[in-house]
Formats: structure tokens, sequence, C-alpha cells
């Protein structure tokens, strides 16, 4: 715990020590996907210097509420995603992801405490991740237009 604290403090350091200059600006794209004239999906992705940092998906449920899920990536194969299940403003799950490597997944309680999945909960975010992951490769992540 000592060590955790310590290189938080000097990760904090850097980051007040540090000035913005230009090639550290944020960029922001901005896109929706309609269906029968109504917008059912909006994406943001942030990016640094060409690196996307931040994904923002919000889609809408049948019920007309939006489930969002955030997506912080460090490079193309790390991220932390949460997600607002069932649009109460709170996010209830948390997944952390290193591609190729390893996968936990957390459930966020209102308090504020975690609790990491059980084993088949996980076996089967593992399972989506898989299917997922195949998708894209059998696509090269080109979705069709329905």
């Amino acid at each position: 715990m000592r060590n955790l604290h310590v290189g938080l403090t000097m990760i904090l350091g850097m980051l007040l020590s540090c000035t913005s200059v230009a090639e550290d600006e944020v960029t922001v794209k901005r896109s929706e996907r309609k269906r029968d004239g109504q917008v059912v999906r909006t994406t943001e992705s942030f990016f640094r210097n060409g690196k996307q940092i931040l994904l923002v998906v919000k889609t809408r449920g049948t019920n007309g509420t939006w489930k969002v899920t955030r997506s912080y990536e460090i490079g193309k194969d790390v991220s932390l995603s949460e997600s607002d299940e069932d649009s109460d403003g709170h996010f209830e799950t948390l997944i952390i992801f290193q591609e190729g490597k390893s996968l936990e997944a957390f459930d966020r309680m209102k308090e504020g405490n975690v609790v990491p999945f059980s084993p088949a909960k996980l076996d089967a975010l593992r399972k989506q991740f898989s299917e997922l992951s195949e998708f894209f490769e059998d696509t090269n992540g080109k979705e069709e237009n329905k």
C-alpha cells in the first residue's frame, strides 16, 4: 500500500508540474447512429496526440433509456471500462482489460464498494469478449447498417 501511495504522489507531482502545450491538446470526434430517424447510439472519441484515450458510447434501449459505457485507454492494449447498465447515472460495472493477457471485472455498489465478479459471471464476460474479438477479426471491424 505504501508503494501505491508513493507512486500516486509521484504521478500527481509530475502532473502538477507539467505545462500545457499544443501537442497535448485533446481533440474529440463525435458521431451518431440513427435508425428510423431516431438516434440509437452516440459515440464520442477523445484523442491526445492522435491516440484514443477515452471512448464514450451511449446506446438507446428499447424503453428509451440510455446505457452509457466509458472506456479509458492506454495505448492499444490496456483499457478500463465502466458501464451504467440501467440508466440511473451510477456506473455499476467496472472492467479492466489487457489485450491478449487478462480481464478482470467488478460490480460497483452505490455506496462505492467494489466486488469482484463471481467466477461464473467472469467466465461469461470473457466469452463475450472472445466472441466480440472474433467478430472484429472476421469483419475487420466493419459493421453492417440495418
